[in-house]
């Protein structure tokens, strides 16, 4: 059983030597595990003969625990969370956790929102670009923090505190951050290049996705029409979020699922 995340966002080589070894290294498997239906275009796109193979699904899973049940407990401090990062009722908060490097799409993202006001946005990570981005920040006076790396047990504050989640990717096989967000009940602003987008997104309902390689004029007006939207709008997107998690990515089931598909090509 050959496990694969790609997906034909986050692969260069699609043709020549790459898809040859590709297709040989597919083809040798019996079954394919797989996270979504990106992975199975993917293993279709490099070896079309794959579709008379099984395909078993597992999503990536996450710590309920901690990113359910704790950041629900962290909510009821939310008031003085948002106290100490600084951000009042009348600003949204928005939280992009990445690394920060030029695949995660973060300068790009922070030029469309130059203009933009009534939000705070905190970047949680490290990388090769965190000089440039904060020479970005401070050369257009952005509302953005530069927060850099955090434990674990620190970032679900701030995933408790806020009223978006952002990720901006140009390419990302299947990230966990947005798992994460949606199982905290947050509303999510997403590139449709990452590899799981059609697990964690209901477009419209608990979130909204844009190409940052498509036309940017509609991701700025989208932008802007999150940034109309009321904190109870936002929790109510939020909510939502919450029952996605539970349909797509509950551990027990996921797990029961898999070991039964596992067991039939066994």
């Amino acid at each position: 059983v050959m496990s694969v995340e790609s997906n034909l966002h986050s692969v260069e080589r699609k043709t020549g030597i790459g898809f040859k070894i590709k297709k040989k290294l597919l083809s040798k498997a019996n079954a394919y595990q797989i996270t979504g239906n990106p992975q199975k275009k993917y293993i279709e796109y490099f070896y079309p003969e794959s579709v008379s193979k099984k395909f078993i699904r597992l999503p990536n899973i996450i710590d309920e625990e901690v990113f359910k049940e704790e950041v629900e407990n962290l909510k009821h401090d939310r008031l003085n969370l948002r106290k100490n990062f600084n951000v009042s009722e009348k600003v949204q908060m928005w939280v992009l956790p990445a690394r920060l490097i030029s695949i995660k799409g973060i300068l790009p993202f922070l030029d469309l929102i130059k203009e933009i006001e009534g939000i705070k946005l905190f970047i949680l990570g490290e990388g090769e670009l965190a000089e440039e981005i904060l020479d970005f920040i401070k050369l257009h006076k952005l509302p953005v923090h530069l927060v850099g790396f955090v434990q674990q047990n620190d970032v679900i504050k701030y995933y408790a505190a806020a009223d978006l989640f952002v990720l901006p990717s140009l390419k990302d096989p299947s990230p966990l951050s947005p798992i994460e967000a949606i199982a905290s009940g947050l509303p999510i602003l997403v590139s449709s290049r990452i590899g799981n987008l059609e697990d964690v997104l209901d477009e419209n309902e608990n979130g909204w996705c844009y190409d940052p390689k498509g036309e940017l004029s509609y991701a700025k007006s989208l932008i802007k029409k999150i940034v109309a939207l009321t904190n109870e709008e936002l929790q109510t997107k939020g909510k939502k979020s919450s029952l996605v998690y539970k349909k797509v990515f509950d551990s027990e089931a996921c797990i029961n699922s898999y070991a039964k598909e596992l067991q039939k090509v066994l």
